[in-house]
């Protein structure tokens, strides 16, 4: 078993890329719907939660922010569609001292009780019942109070990336993927849109035109095209954000791109967002975990020593105090 701990450099771990890169445009999105308190108010969809406390804290609220993956999950015993996935997860911590913000990113494979009755399940699977089964996790599992809950479709990261105008990337060859719509018929330094720019970094098995012939990337291959990829995006899309950041207009416009992929809880306000925005400054911190080997099945990691030392430094701790509203 190995463990997944956070990682200098852009080009180390593949998943801590990606992960970073998801992550920015994620926060970037809840950023950017602050920008305009009347658009948010009146496009933004809302949603009953029950939220989580601790019994002590030094910080006086926790953002819970999900990446929802737009791809329906499938019950295959009756076809039906049962739920959403989580696909980034990231705690935001605002401490009470008007400091800036922590943030936390969560491997969504993480798996963890998530009742008082001791069941357990991949945190990524908690969203299928619904956003309090994942909330009932993080508390219960691992210590970690909600007061506040941002979903970002990943549709909606798609539409931000294409509202800054698009990423330049530069690409070796002509990509494409059809399961995670990724199209890149050339090669070279150039503009691309959302669809293929999370497409660069989601997909697995991509294939690259090499001399004339559609060539699969082995594992290694797709994992270091995603490291290197998604460290790209991650430049590309802050320097293009921040082009466009003095244009008032732009940031409306960002705004209204945003507030329609995203649904917050019921008990949030517009003002909540407003004034967590420009104290969300700092970079994330990935927590370690101890991965199981990969299987045609699933993948799925547990909890460790180092793990638990992190939590703590963020004041969360397992079973000591963190209690769900009934």
């Amino acid at each position: 078993m190995r463990s997944e701990a956070p990682e200098d450099g852009r080009r180390g771990n593949p998943f801590v890329t990606v992960l970073k890169a998801v992550g920015t445009i994620l926060l970037a999105t809840v950023a950017a719907i602050a920008v305009d308190i009347a658009v948010l108010s009146q496009r933004v969809q809302r949603e009953p939660v029950r939220k989580s406390a601790a019994v002590s804290s030094t910080y006086s609220k926790t953002w819970l922010v999900v990446g929802v993956d737009d791809k329906p999950v499938i019950d295959p015993a009756t076809n039906q569609t049962v739920g959403d996935r989580a696909d980034v997860i990231i705690v935001v911590q605002v401490p009470d001292d008007g400091g800036q913000a922590r943030i936390l990113s969560i491997p969504r494979n993480l798996t963890v009780r998530y009742d008082a009755e001791g069941h357990m399940e991949r945190l990524t699977l908690l969203l299928k019942p619904g956003i309090d089964t994942l909330i009932g996790g993080l508390c219960e599992g691992m210590g970690i109070p909600v007061d506040h809950v941002a979903m970002v479709s990943m549709s909606g990261m798609v539409n931000l990336v294409d509202a800054v105008g698009g990423v330049w990337m530069d690409i070796e060859y002509p990509m494409h993927d059809d399961d995670k719509g990724l199209d890149i018929p050339k090669a070279g330094h150039q503009l691309l849109d959302g669809t293929d720019a999370l497409g660069l970094l989601r997909a697995r098995t991509a294939e690259r035109k090499i001399d004339g012939k559609w060539i699969p990337f082995t594992e290694d291959e797709g994992n270091a095209a995603r490291a290197r990829y998604s460290g790209e995006l991650v430049d590309s899309f802050v320097e293009r954000f921040k082009q466009v950041a003095s244009d008032p207009v732009k940031l409306q416009q960002i705004a209204f791109v945003g507030t329609g992929a995203v649904t917050i809880d019921d008990g949030t306000t517009a003002f909540d967002i407003a004034s967590i925005a420009p104290r969300v400054e700092q970079d994330m911190q990935l927590l370690p975990v101890e991965a199981m080997p990969m299987d045609k099945a699933e993948w799925t990691s547990y909890m460790n020593d180092e793990t638990l030392q992190v939590l703590a430094g963020f004041d969360y701790y397992p079973g000591g105090g963190c209690k769900q509203a009934q």
